[in-house]
């Protein structure tokens, strides 16, 4: 029986034009675009496991990648499932999962370079992206193992992160690592077979997490999609960094007088290193922001790159600079660019954070709640002229959704922020939201709000007691 034939009679011919994509095959999947005749003919993506993987495997790899997926069903970074999927007994010749089908080009054909032509400004905003994607899925306690361009796709300004087939738990420390982007997987997780052994010992001795990989990964994406060109300059210098990674932990030798071609290697490594931090400084990035971003390739010790949650500790307030800057100067296109994805970082980290509470598991909202209370007065910022320039582009309805949801992000903190600048921000908040109805001809929900911050004072007291006049005009 053919694929096409068995998810016919598996679906009851549910999916029309089944189509195989032989160039956006995945590591353990073969992948096929497809019709829904039962959701309006909307394109999905099925994913069958390769049938020539053991059935153990197939198994494994299925059920691994469905519970990934449903993880992460509020991370719009992230390709979802549609519906329920199938269930599949052992003596069935083919396990597939149903996708949506994600339009948009891949940022590369291969896992050796980048083929999308990205300007500076955008490669900022696509990096943030992949890092609020990657952060969600370090708090869970996994990491990814495989970014590389062809796991990527880029709709305009949106990127989605493809393939959650091979993410492993943190927690783990064998030496079953899968890493498949050579030019983007940094030396410490590809070393040879030969090596294995040794590289258990060393992973749990002296390499640190999982989750620094992924770091490096980004790291070197975001070196090529400024520069121009890989971080590694060729393969080989990839495999010779991950013989000296191994040679320099164990062989003191190593360490005094490395082999000539291990030197060439790091030295061009370095000099990579040195190249982004002096492009990021000319680019006005902020100083710790450049030596976060260039840390995150350090080769030979991958403690010394920096947690996801340390780098978006400067990455967040440079987003909220730059729709700050465009807001001042009344470009509130731009403003909304780059608010855009501040906002849904923290809008899809608190709808994790609220379906894991009533789900009674307690770790992953403990982990993330930190971060939330840390960055809650940048987040409020961040809504409000976004809100602001929705207002601006006489998007009223859009604006007063903006405002509303703030309204309620405030109250839901007043308890353990509060204060001053807590009573600022939501009378702002506030004015703008009446503002709102007020433009939707909405006058008495205007008036009423108006009327509850009457105990105003000083200049925006002076605002709201124009605006408040107006609405009874």
């Amino acid at each position: 029986m053919t694929i096409r034939e068995f998810i016919d009679e598996k679906t009851h011919e549910r999916y029309r034009d089944i189509t195989e994509m032989p160039h956006e095959e995945g590591g353990f999947g073969r992948l096929y675009k497809a019709f829904d005749t039962q959701d309006d003919k909307k394109e999905v993506c099925i994913k069958v496991i390769k049938p020539n993987l053991s059935k153990e495997l197939q198994m494994k790899l299925w059920h691994e990648e469905v519970k990934a997926l449903k993880s992460y069903r509020y991370r719009s970074g992230i390709v979802h499932l549609v519906g329920e999927q199938y269930e599949f007994t052992r003596e069935e010749p083919y396990w597939f999962l149903v996708m949506e089908y994600v339009h948009g080009k891949r940022l590369g054909s291969s896992k050796y370079r980048i083929e999308l032509d990205v300007e500076e400004d955008r490669a900022i905003r696509l990096i943030f992206q992949l890092c609020s994607v990657i952060y969600s899925i370090h708090q869970h306690g996994h990491y990814h193992q495989d970014i590389f361009p062809d796991n990527i796709k880029i709709q305009g300004e949106k990127l989605i992160l493809l393939d959650l087939g091979g993410m492993r738990e943190a927690e783990r420390r064998s030496g079953t690592i899968i890493f498949g982007g050579e030019m983007y997987s940094p030396p410490e997780v590809s070393p040879t077979r030969l090596r294995m052994k040794r590289f258990r010992t060393l992973r749990k001795e002296k390499m640190g997490s999982f989750e620094s990989a992924d770091i490096f990964s980004i790291g070197a994406i975001f070196y090529e999609l400024l520069m121009g060109s890989t971080f590694f300059e060729n393969i080989e210098q990839s495999e010779q960094l991950k013989e000296y990674v191994y040679d320099y932990h164990t062989d003191p030798a190593t360490q005094k007088t490395p082999k000539k071609e291990y030197q060439l290697a790091y030295h061009i490594a370095k000099r990579n290193q040195q190249k982004l931090y002096v492009f990021l400084q000319q680019y006005h990035l902020p100083l710790e922001l450049c030596q976060r971003f260039v840390s995150t390739l350090e080769v030979l010790h991958p403690q010394q790159r920096p947690s996801i949650e340390y780098l978006l500790q400067f990455l967040l307030p440079y987003m909220l600079q730059r729709m700050t800057e465009a807001y001042q100067r009344h470009d509130w296109q731009e403003s909304l660019l780059w608010g855009q994805y501040v906002r849904e970082h923290f809008d899809e980290i608190q709808d994790e954070v609220d379906h894991e509470m009533l789900n009674t598991n307690e770790t992953f909202p403990e982990k993330v709640m930190q971060h939330l209370l840390s960055s809650l007065s940048l987040s409020i910022r961040a809504r409000l002229i976004n809100g602001i320039c929705l207002f601006q582009q006489g998007q009223y309805d859009m604006a007063q959704q903006t405002f509303l949801k703030t309204k309620e992000v405030l109250e839901r903190y007043e308890e353990v922020w509060g204060g001053q600048q807590w009573n600022t921000l939501f009378l702002k908040v506030v004015n703008n939201l009446a503002a709102c109805y007020y433009k939707r001809r909405q006058n008495d929900e205007a008036l009423h709000l108006y009327k509850s911050l009457s105990t105003a004072q000083g200049y925006l007291g002076q605002i709201i007691n124009h605006n408040s006049q107006v609405c009874t005009v």
